[in-house]
């Protein structure tokens, strides 16, 4: 399985950039692929974003997202936030890589 990166989508004026990435994007460019939702924004108020804009658009490309997103609000990098960011983040990719784990198929040997 190859693992690719996508561009992250912009965000503002209270609407995604979804125009681009559908634009962009091939209906099928992304399906079976494993997505970790991930942002950042000026205050925790934009963390729905994620669940009400990002997740659906990866839906209708067919990507299979991680059920963890992370999100990280300026409040997020200060010390006291840094440990709860840093745990959403390990919990997010800890759902990949048991994602990862059950898509592989047996290993081939020569």
């Amino acid at each position: 399985m190859r693992i690719r990166g996508f561009p992250g989508v912009p965000r503002w004026g209270g609407s995604p950039g979804l125009r681009s990435v559908r634009g962009n994007a091939r209906p099928d460019s992304l399906a079976g692929r494993l997505v970790v939702l991930g942002a950042t924004g000026g205050s925790a108020r934009h963390q729905l974003a994620l669940e009400y804009s990002l997740r659906p658009l990866f839906a209708h490309l067919r990507a299979e997202t991680v059920p963890t997103a992370v999100f990280a609000a300026p409040g997020d990098w200060a010390p006291d936030g840094a440990a709860r960011l840093s745990e959403r983040i390990g919990r997010a990719a800890r759902e990949l890589a048991a994602r990862l784990r059950s898509h592989a198929g047996p290993r081939h040997t020569r």
